[in-house]
């Protein structure tokens, strides 16, 4: 399968990095999550069930969430801060220090995320890149996956990239700012994770409770201390 990244104009082919592979935005904080929660990172075994000291870091599905798909990094900084207009109101401003334009607001604010948690003020990005797939896919839209530790949040959406291949430079991708952020969100920050989803209709069976299925499946992966999941089901996700 190939996806073709299309740039929305002459500057942004020029100038704006495309998108890369998740793999290349793995975060720092868990890099150095230890593979097992001793002191000194070796495996302890409990003598009562056998199971082994083992941290997230074994866990291949939360893996996956950082490897799978495209992120689009910001291409300069951005700043937010907080300043009260003549009336004493706080007004929550950005700003971006060149072109080509990367982030809007929305005057007509449809609040989607608490607003304890997150500024109730609609921001956009303008999607620099616009992905083509085949026919038949489409594409996900998203924050990066598992990175609570970026100070804002994407809302999630559904673009069939297989017709809409072409977008222009103010199309928008709404985002909302963590209360009690301010200062700079500095260039090459992950801004959005795009995962290609192909269309297909389901119909879905409600199944009896099954314990010789389930022991088929799960007895193999006791057979290990750890790893079992990955040795016996896990199948590598290939995006370049």
């Amino acid at each position: 399968m190939k996806i073709k990244f299309n740039p929305s104009s002459e500057q942004i082919s020029l100038i704006v990095p495309p998108p890369q592979p998740a793999r290349l935005y793995i975060p720092e904080w868990y890099k150095n999550i230890p593979s097992f929660a001793t002191n000194n990172n070796r495996p302890e075994f409990d003598v009562n069930n056998g199971k082994a000291n083992v941290t997230i870091r074994h866990c291949m599905p939360f893996a996956d969430s950082f490897t799978t798909g495209y992120i689009q990094e910001s291409w300069q900084d951005m700043a937010f801060n907080v300043v009260k207009d003549e009336n004493g109101e706080e007004k929550l401003n950005f700003y971006t220090p060149g072109a080509p334009d990367m982030v809007s607001v929305r005057l007509n604010v449809q609040t989607v995320f608490s607003k304890e948690e997150y500024y109730p003020v609609e921001f956009t990005f303008h999607p620099p890149w616009t992905p083509e797939l085949p026919k038949g896919w489409s594409m996900i839209y998203t924050s990066p996956f598992n990175r609570e530790d970026l100070p804002f949040r994407v809302t999630t959406g559904i673009v069939d990239s297989d017709s809409y291949t072409h977008a222009n430079i103010k199309s928008n991708l709404p985002f909302y700012l963590k209360q009690g952020f301010t200062g700079v969100i500095p260039k090459g920050t992950p801004l959005y994770q795009m995962i290609p989803m192909k269309r297909e209709d389901w119909e879905r069976e409600i199944m009896p409770h099954d314990p010789d299925k389930i022991e088929k499946v799960n007895t193999p992966i006791r057979n290990f201390f750890w790893g079992g999941y990955k040795k016996l089901h896990w199948d590598k996700k290939s995006f370049k």
